[in-house]
């Protein structure tokens, strides 16, 4: 597949580029651009979280949620991660969450998910391709080694 929607929406993650190219891109056609808000803040009680993506149309306010291992394995941060989208929940969002290995082993199904749940928007529907061409990503299997260097390419000294 060729370079998608990841050039023209913002990403801040390594998680959040591959959920562009890989989930996003063939799910919808590219006026969904105009839909979608990266690094979304959402103010609650005082709180305010910061959404990886927010996809708005008329009627559903979508939080995607991109979460990768690093920052999502411990006790401390699974709580809050629950509270956090109860939150979010509360104030009318409907959150979808990807995790690193769902975009990487399971993308088809991350395609069908997030597709099934824009075709529910008046706006939104009209902007999903119907029949996705939904490649194998390129993407490491540990996300903390996407940033490695290929192998043979460190000097022996």
């Amino acid at each position: 597949m060729s370079a998608g929607l990841e050039l023209l929406i913002p990403s801040a993650s390594y998680l959040e580029e591959a959920f562009l190219r890989w989930v996003l891109t063939p799910a919808a056609q590219r006026g969904i651009v105009a839909h979608v808000h990266s690094q979304h803040p959402v103010t609650i009680n005082e709180r305010t979280y910061r959404l990886d993506y927010l996809i708005a149309g008329e009627s559903l306010h979508l939080a995607v949620e991109l979460d990768g291992f690093a920052f999502h394995s411990d006790r401390v941060a699974f709580t809050y991660d629950r509270l956090r989208q109860n939150d979010l929940a509360a104030t009318g969002l409907t959150v979808l969450r990807f995790s690193y290995d769902a975009v990487r082993l399971d993308t088809a199904r991350c395609v069908a998910q997030l597709q099934a749940m824009l075709r529910q928007d008046a706006v939104l529907s009209p902007l999903v391709i119907a029949a996705p061409r939904v490649e194998v990503p390129k993407m490491v299997g540990d996300p903390l080694r996407a940033a490695d260097p290929p192998r043979g390419s460190r000097s022996s000294a």
